[in-house]
């Protein structure tokens, strides 16, 4: 784990988390405490995946990530279903928190954001977890909760913001490369 994210990860814990404020984005665009709390959750996603993948966390003879395929996707970094050699029953990690597992829908936003596994890479096929992972942030409410939609994946660990319109993210950006990201996505630096 680098420093930079670590360092990211601390800062955006302090001032999104703990705060747990809900500001709505200033006339002039500047960044708000909505966007940087779920920005920094989505860096706390990027953390925790490392324990998670470090044990075969689903029963199924492979270390991977957190992912919707094998089980609920990222809650499970709070709390996972298993079935394998060692028997079936729920594991309660806690590398999340629990609010942050639960919000998986607009209506179970946690400050504004709601939370969902990026099924597809950028040319369209399944992830492979046991080597990448992908997730997004979207705002519960676009215009009022938040603009600007989040995503980050495993490998790179940068988080990029752009503003969508609001919806899903189902494929990761940057299918035409390196610039396609870089034109439609910023990199969000807390």
């Amino acid at each position: 784990m680098t420093r930079k994210v670590r360092a990211l990860a601390g800062f955006a814990l302090a001032a999104g988390l703990a705060c747990g404020c809900s500001l709505s984005r200033d006339r002039d665009g500047a960044r708000t405490h909505i966007e940087t709390g779920a920005a920094g959750r989505l860096t706390k996603w990027v953390i925790e995946q490392t324990p998670f993948r470090r044990e075969d966390r689903y029963g199924k003879g492979a270390k991977v990530y957190a992912n919707p395929r094998d089980g609920a996707g990222f809650p499970d970094l709070y709390q996972v279903r298993f079935a394998g050699p060692r028997g079936q029953g729920m594991d309660e990690l806690r590398l999340i928190d629990v609010t942050f597992a639960r919000a998986t829908s607009p209506d179970s936003a946690r400050n504004g954001y709601w939370f969902a596994d990026i099924p597809f890479d950028s040319d369209g096929n399944r992830w492979d977890y046991s080597k990448d992972a992908a997730l997004c942030a979207m705002p519960a409410v676009y215009g009022k909760t938040g603009r600007k939609t989040f995503i980050v994946r495993t490998e790179d660990k940068f988080v990029y913001a752009g503003d969508n319109g609001g919806p899903q993210i189902t494929r990761r950006p940057g299918a035409e490369g390196p610039e396609e990201l870089r034109r439609d996505w910023v990199l969000f630096d807390e």
